[in-house]
């Protein structure tokens, strides 16, 4: 990655020989990757080492390879000759590297033998190297968001051969599989507190590896990624590093996903990381799970794109342009929808909710045909529960382009006094309807429930409720986009 500055261990002969005190002589030593006939005459360390071996009658040693204060293996080796260095990690871990006497980094392979040698290895949990390791991807895989420390958490309690236990859950996530890794000291959480929505960047996520992998393995595996953009680590860029660390490289697996596009740069490795959807989605508008997505002829998402005034992101997901909000409203709409709806339906439900469950209190005002209020109050109202006819028709804006519809806030007035007011209007089914949630909320908390607001024909709601509204388009977009619909 650019930018990361990684400290290696030294493996040199000069760390080597100083630590073993080379100015105070030798009784006996070891030296990495060379034999006798590299080295040079006359009284370099190597060839006092040479000497001393010959002096000692010595014509073999014997190494011992311990792990978690056991021996794993021994072997002889024959005096200068290159160790072995092959053995069996103990049950249910995997050997991260190994460390010689003074805990220096060492690779057993590249050691030759000078005098007796015990190395330690440092031992992480065994993991399984199975496809369709990333959880919760059956339906979309969202390649181009951040990879987050709760992402982590489950990719590698799915991962681990042995599960750990946990005896209670962290103070901001209820997240089994965090508690779990914590519990292990596999992950931290400072004070309790796991950060699970917090996005991972290229060192933290190169951080949270180390208890799993070797460091030469994750070192090679990140320079697959590097140059890719954002220090942010995105899902996809995970994958690619994750696949190669499992041993997952160059296996193909036929896994459809709609936000994975034919020719996207990172199909293959999402493909193996992602659990995968059992058959393509017909074209048109999908909500899942609370979000709105567009299905192309093809069965793929439309990406970074305007459908009308609704806009989805390089994930292909609707957005408000306020992923707080987007998140507060996908939740309001997984209470109070469900698959069986047809999409007129949900809308219905949407607005009902907004009617009965929000508190009405009185706010600032806007003047007719203010702009830039609809994602500040839409807000208001999901976060606060509270708020005046603006924050009622801006919830209830925010519900219905959630679920498809290209609904637009309006700041006018209503009645002969033009008293100032806010209501949405949308066009659908081949006319234009006017929806005033808080009116009817007004007048069912009065006992007039037989007011109905819903999907007014929007002349006739003109002449009964005297609205005044001067414009047609929506603020919330960006100013391109406002001009081109006003062109129209």
């Amino acid at each position: 990655m650019a930018g990361r500055k990684r400290k290696k261990q030294s493996r040199g002969l000069t760390a080597l020989l100083v630590a073993a005190g080379v100015a105070a002589g030798f009784v006996s030593g070891y030296f990495t990757g060379r034999s006798s006939a590299d080295t040079v005459s006359g009284s370099s360390p190597v060839t006092i080492l040479q000497r001393q071996t010959v002096s000692s009658g010595r014509h073999s040693f014997y190494v011992s390879y311990m792990a978690d204060g056991e021996m794993l293996a021994a072997e002889e080796v024959s005096a200068g000759a290159l160790l072995q260095g092959t053995m069996d990690a103990p049950e249910g871990r995997t050997v991260l590297r190994w460390l010689d006497d003074n805990g220096l980094e060492v690779e057993p392979t590249e050691l030759r033998a000078y005098t007796d040698m015990r190395l330690t290895a440092v031992t992480g949990p065994a993991l399984r190297a199975e496809a369709g390791y990333f959880p919760g991807t059956s339906e979309f895989f969202l390649p181009e968001s951040a990879l987050t420390r709760l992402d982590f958490a489950r990719i590698f309690f799915g991962l681990l051969e042995d599960k750990p236990k946990y005896e209670e859950l962290l103070r901001d996530t209820d997240s089994t599989e965090a508690a779990a890794l914590v519990a292990a000291g596999l992950m931290d959480a400072p004070n309790g507190n796991f950060s699970p929505d917090e996005a991972l960047t290229e060192e933290s996520f190169e951080a949270l590896l180390k208890p799993f992998f070797a460091s030469n393995a994750i070192d090679s595996a990140l320079a697959a990624v590097s140059g890719m953009g954002s220090e942010t680590l995105t899902r996809a860029e995970a994958v690619v590093v994750l696949n190669s660390l499992l041993g997952l490289d160059g296996q193909e697996r036929d896994c459809y996903l709609p936000d994975i596009e034919p020719g996207y740069w990172a199909e293959s490795a999402v493909k193996l990381a992602a659990m995968g959807h059992s058959g393509k989605y017909k074209q048109g508008f999908v909500n899942l799970n609370g979000y709105l997505y567009s299905i192309d002829q093809d069965g793929y998402a439309l990406k970074n794109a305007f459908i009308g005034s609704l806009r989805f992101d390089q994930n292909g997901r609707y957005t408000s342009g306020n992923y707080e909000l987007d998140d507060l409203v996908a939740a309001a709409l997984r209470e109070n929808t469900d698959a069986s709806m047809e999409r007129e339906e949900m809308l219905r439900a949407m607005y009902d909710y907004t009617r009965d469950h929000y508190k009405y209190l009185r706010r600032n005002y806007y003047q007719t045909s203010d702009i830039g209020w609809c994602l500040k109050e839409a807000y208001t109202m999901y976060s606060m529960e509270m708020g005046n006819c603006y924050c009622y028709a801006a919830a209830f804006w925010a519900a219905a382009r959630q679920l498809g519809y290209d609904a637009l806030c309006v700041s006018g007035t209503i009645g002969s006094e033009h008293s100032p007011h806010g209501w949405v209007t949308i066009s659908m089914d081949g006319g234009h309807y006017v929806f005033d949630v808080e009116i009817e909320m007004a007048y069912h908390r009065d006992g007039m429930e037989y007011v109905d607001n819903f999907k007014l024909e929007h002349s006739a709601a003109v002449t009964k409720w005297l609205y005044v509204e001067l414009y047609k388009y929506d603020q919330a977009l960006p100013m391109e986009k406002q001009y081109e619909l006003q062109q129209q």
